[in-house]
């Protein structure tokens, strides 16, 4: 949308549910195991000892946590229905867990959603920010003048989001910047209409922000529950090295893949520090994103994640990978038509400008020759994904030829709005 510096992994160890040898085999929470409890038996999933944990824990920094209360109030919503339903006369939980607020300080929290013909999609992402809600938090929708009833269907869910409404379509990151102007929030987690939070990702990016005062920015793993496409999360700065590393695979082989940090990550099961996370599930804290500006709004739709990104780090923060968070997203489903296409447009004006005319062309040369192998590969076993990973090779290779031409920018050395090749679709991603 990264060699990456990995970080150690929290300290304890994932399980297949009781009766499963596959972990693979029942999906998200087969893989997750007992960390996190089911959304249907949440008291049952939880050892009367963690449950207790949660209570009595009197730690002074977040490190501190015991194992057992991380597993047990690894989400607030979970917490406080373990509260509930486990001990009748105790007070439910609420909020950040006390060693997280104790050691960093309080941070306020909001949801923010920019919705672009998302009526369909609205229902399920709300109920899902719902179940994992935190007491504290707020739910922000930008109706990015949508043409369809996405305000009206935001308005009506029983979560009760607050709507700011947008006079015009702004693109992806001028609908954020609309949004954050509208909250005074702490910290914003971004979240894409046709994503779902799933149980614990919102406290697990709320204590990296508050393990880390250095980190600016976090993102979740983000999965595709179709298992059709590799979702991805984050990786490295745009560039000859990471493309390489990505789309001739050299970043997946051990002896070389330091040299060849790829632009997607690999190891997607370690929490780890990258180059950029994706705008479609991130979490920002405040300070990083007032000190940046934003998102610039000439990136109208794609990369303007990216570019927040690079900012970020240039102005001194981290950007993290927290792969115990997981964020739902059918990217297949949501994409219209052209959209691998559009992607790349936006993806070769973000090379030319930070590396220029003559890389960015030797970028999409290697961009073709590892999409067009993927789709030899894909074409029989996988036709949804090749047709995607074909039409992108088709836009890399006629910027490689020179067969397409951007229009002229606002200004010496920044991209136009980028509008002029028709990137909207209903997917403000």
């Amino acid at each position: 949308m990264t060699a990456l510096v990995a970080n150690s992994q929290l300290p304890y160890t994932r399980a297949a549910p009781e009766g499963s040898e596959d972990p693979e085999s029942v999906g998200f929470l087969g893989r997750l195991g007992s960390v996190i409890p089911s959304t249907q038996e949440p008291s049952r999933r939880v050892a009367d000892a963690e449950v207790s944990a949660v209570r009595s824990c009197d730690a002074t920094n977040a490190s501190e946590v015991p194992q057992a209360c991380r597993r047990s109030c690894g989400r607030a919503s979970a917490a406080r229905r373990v509260a509930r339903d486990t001990g009748p006369g105790e007070g439910p939980y609420h909020g950040p867990h006390p060693a997280v607020a104790r050691s960093r300080g309080y941070m306020s929290f909001a949801y923010l959603i920019v919705a672009y013909r998302s009526e369909s999609d609205l229902p399920a992402c709300l109920d899902a920010l719902e179940a994992d809600r935190p007491d504290d938090a707020t739910i922000i929708v930008v109706d990015n003048a949508s043409p369809d009833d996405s305000a009206n269907v935001a308005r009506r869910h029983p979560s009760r989001p607050e709507i700011v409404a947008s006079a015009r379509n702004l693109g992806f990151g001028g609908g954020c910047n609309l949004g954050v102007a509208a909250t005074e929030a702490d910290t914003i987690f971004l979240v894409n209409p046709d994503a779902r939070v799933l149980p614990g990702a919102t406290m697990w990016l709320r204590e990296a922000l508050a393990d880390d005062p250095g980190l600016g920015v976090v993102a979740p793993r983000i999965i595709d529950p179709h298992g059709e496409f590799r979702s991805t999360a984050g990786g490295a700065e745009p560039s000859l090295r990471s493309l390489v590393g990505h789309y001739l695979l050299l970043g997946r082989v051990p002896w070389v893949r330091r040299f060849f940090r790829p632009f997607h990550l690999v190891d997607t099961d370690v929490e780890t520090r990258a180059d950029w996370v994706s705008g479609g599930a991130m979490m920002l804290r405040r300070a990083a994103y007032d000190a940046v500006g934003g998102f610039d709004e000439r990136w109208f739709m794609y990369m303007e994640d990216v570019d927040l990104c690079r900012r970020i780090r240039a102005a001194g923060w981290t950007v993290g990978y927290m792969p115990d968070a997981v964020v739902e997203h059918a990217i297949g489903g949501s994409q219209s038509e052209g959209q691998p296409r559009r992607w790349y447009i936006a993806f070769d004006r973000y090379l030319r400008l930070n590396r220029g005319s003559f890389r960015a062309r030797l970028c999409a040369v290697i961009v073709a020759v590892g999409l067009g192998m993927r789709w030899v590969a894909y074409r029989k076993t996988r036709p949804a994904n090749a047709r995607r990973v074909g039409e992108g090779a088709r836009a890399a290779l006629s910027l490689a030829i020179g067969r397409h031409k951007h229009s002229t920018g606002q200004g010496p050395d920044r991209p136009d709005a980028i509008q002029g090749h028709d990137l909207l679709n209903s997917d403000p991603r």
